[in-house]
């Protein structure tokens, strides 16, 4: 999605914070109701003079800017950002990003409120750490909008653990998290295909790279149970379908049932003689993700290793028109969709009569090895045959 800034606000005074320790990102979008009690508890951050504040006004119908010039007037480290679309909360997310010059991230939503000393706990355990990537903490919630952390009527959230590759099942730094700028560097930034789920995604990936995440002892947010919020509100079917698609790529960190863990046990089974097993769970890893042809095309190959190439050619022609799938499906087998499909196919489309087909397959197979024999033998006899 291409978007426009049209203003960086020209009411930033001509002071700047040199190098800010911590950059606070927000989306600024539908917040009349929650702006100026945030702008009032953010500024109050015991380390906020060693903070950068990042607005990023997400093409809001709301009327936020009256406050926000308020607030621009009296703090130099506040900058304000005009977008003429809304590109989604985790391109947004993005911009402020690139924009940072904090050492460390965080994200602040307008309604939610925050402990006085959140940031500077948060970034002095980073400081003392240098191996941890990734901080969060525990948080209470509330039904109540615009409550402050010492007054509120919330309850204690179940505790998190603390994050791993097991226990990643669900997204507990989902709130107040600080983290490495340096992260986005090894891990790349937020995809912005997901709407909802994106936080989720950006942490798996990070930790299945490597990255070390922490969690802190202590409550140090307020988190409002918005009923319209983004992971709350009506969208939420679209999350069912982004949590399901994230179970299906990371869900092996977690011993999930997975496409990749059947199809990765299945190859296994395979390299130590177990064919019948591994047959077992590559129709099992179709049967979670009937879009990816690997699979069946390991199927294929299996059936004309045992001399069967019917049941090879009933397996490799329902590869045909499936499409290689986009990098962030994780690990793909480029091969299998460029050139074993199509000699498969050339080899076994003959003895299923498929004759039309298998020409074509052998084509498309010379097109990406065009110095292998075996490949025009066989489209010689399919050219002989039109004779």
């Amino acid at each position: 999605m291409k978007f426009r800034i049209l203003i960086v606000s020209l009411l930033i005074p001509c002071f700047i914070i040199a190098t800010p320790k911590i950059s606070i990102i927000t989306s600024v979008y539908d917040g009349d109701q929650f702006i100026e009690g945030f702008l009032a508890d953010i500024t109050r951050q015991t380390i906020f003079d060693q903070c950068e504040l990042i607005l990023i006004n997400a093409n809001s119908p709301g009327n936020e800017e009256a406050i926000i010039n308020n607030y621009l007037n009296q703090y130099p480290n506040i900058m304000y950002v005009i977008l003429d679309q809304d590109p989604g909360l985790y391109a947004v997310w993005n911009i402020g990003i690139k924009m940072a010059r904090g050492q460390y991230i965080t994200n602040a939503n307008l309604d939610d409120r925050l402990a006085p000393t959140c940031y500077e706990v948060h970034a002095q355990f980073l400081d003392t750490n240098p191996a941890i990537d990734f901080v969060y903490s525990d948080k209470f919630i509330t039904y109540v909008p615009n409550e402050t952390f010492e007054n509120h009527t919330g309850v204690r959230w179940a505790p998190s653990p603390d994050a791993s590759r097991q226990s990643m099942s669900a997204c507990w730094p989902c709130s107040n998290p600080m983290w490495r700028k340096s992260m986005h560097d090894r891990y790349g930034f937020f995809n912005v295909d997901y709407k909802c789920s994106g936080d989720w995604e950006m942490w798996l990936r990070a930790i299945e790279g490597g990255a070390q995440f922490k969690k802190l002892a202590g409550y140090y947010l307020l988190y409002y149970h918005n009923p319209n919020g983004l992971s709350t509100g009506k969208i939420h079917k679209q999350k069912e379908a982004e949590d399901k698609k994230i179970v299906e790529r990371y869900g092996y960190m977690w011993g999930a049932p997975t496409y990749y863990t059947y199809y990765v046990l299945a190859r296994l089974l395979q390299m130590v003689g177990n064919d019948e097993l591994a047959l077992t769970y590559y129709a099992k890893a179709h049967e979670l993700k009937p879009h990816r042809a690997e699979p069946l095309i390991r199927l294929a190959q299996h059936y004309v290793s045992i001399g069967e190439p019917v049941i090879a050619y009933s397996y490799a022609s329902k590869t045909i028109n499936l499409e290689c799938p986009h990098s962030d499906e994780g690990f793909i087998e480029r091969e299998l969709y460029d050139y074993v499909r199509y000699d498969i196919l050339g080899q076994t489309a003959w003895y299923a009569q498929e004759f039309e087909v298998g020409e074509q397959a052998l084509l498309k197979a010379l097109e990406v090895h065009p110095e292998y024999e075996h490949l025009k033998k066989n489209l010689q006899f399919y050219e002989q045959r039109k004779k």
